[in-house]
């Protein structure tokens, strides 16, 4: 089955996809590893628009502060 139309976004920055959330009506966060597509391919769900954080530089970081290690949440 195919998807409902949607529009895609890719933010590139973090205040992007902060701000396309909090504006869009019925938007769905597209972040990879999930069953998103899958679902919306099937009309289990319908969204006007898609948000894809794959393109967010900021969360992809790996770093030592304070003595510990922090891995951010689009890590791979």
């Amino acid at each position: 089955m195919k998807p409902s139309e949607f529009l895609y976004h890719a933010p590139t920055t973090v205040d992007e996809a902060a701000q396309l959330l909090g504006t869009l009506e019925n938007a769905r966060v597209l972040a990879g590893g999930q069953s998103l597509m899958p679902m919306i391919n099937f009309r289990y769900l319908m969204t006007s628009h898609q948000i894809d954080l794959n393109g967010v530089e900021a969360l992809t970081r790996i770093e030592e502060r304070d003595g510990r290690l922090h891995i951010d949440s689009m890590t791979r």
